[in-house]
């Protein structure tokens, strides 16, 4: 196979580490509105939760296209590489870059952008989960608090007239959350 041209090799790659500073970006982005979701929670803000879940809907559906968009770049850089473009590891893929000397400079940098998304992926991760167990938490008390007020039987507090008008008070229980629906 012919000897790929450095300068291509050096534009595709900074394509892929261009990709994972934006993948990186994106990841904080999207810890930052599991932040905010958490607060919202914290804070009973219903519609800062709606807005907030949007949010991460979106952003959710953005690194996705990023991470698509790395992939793809990373294939075609595999290919002229001559190497599998199935297999885009990405520490492999760097490890062949700095087979060349021109491609030092990116290969380094990318290095340092893949530590960097790892680091900031693992901190997402962690709000994630910390977010997951709030709104599980939450759910469970209300699911609680339901049941509880769905056994607690309360007196009445209306009156009922009777036959002959006068009045009485009701002295049939009834739970204090419709069960019927």
């Amino acid at each position: 196979m012919p000897t790929p041209d450095p300068k291509g090799l050096a534009v595709l790659a900074t394509h892929v580490a261009d990709a994972l500073q934006a993948e990186t970006i994106g990841l904080r982005q999207l810890a930052d509105h599991f932040d905010a979701h958490l607060a919202a929670l914290r804070a009973q803000q219903q519609e800062a939760l709606e807005t907030h879940l949007l949010a991460i809907n979106e952003a959710v559906h953005h690194m996705e296209q990023l991470r698509n968009q790395r992939e793809r770049q990373m294939c075609l850089l595999s290919r002229l590489l001559n190497r599998d473009p199935d297999d885009t590891a990405l520490g492999q893929l760097i490890e062949a870059l700095d087979v060349h000397p021109a491609l030092r400079d990116v290969s380094a940098r990318m290095r340092g952008l893949h530590a960097e998304l790892h680091e900031v992926a693992q901190h997402a991760q962690a709000r994630s989960k910390q977010l997951e167990y709030a709104l599980q938490y939450a759910a469970r008390l209300g699911r609680e608090l339901i049941h509880t007020l769905q056994h607690l039987d309360q007196p009445a507090t209306s009156r009922h007239y009777t036959a002959d008008g006068h009045r009485t008070a009701n002295a049939r229980a009834h739970a204090w959350v419709d069960q019927v629906g």
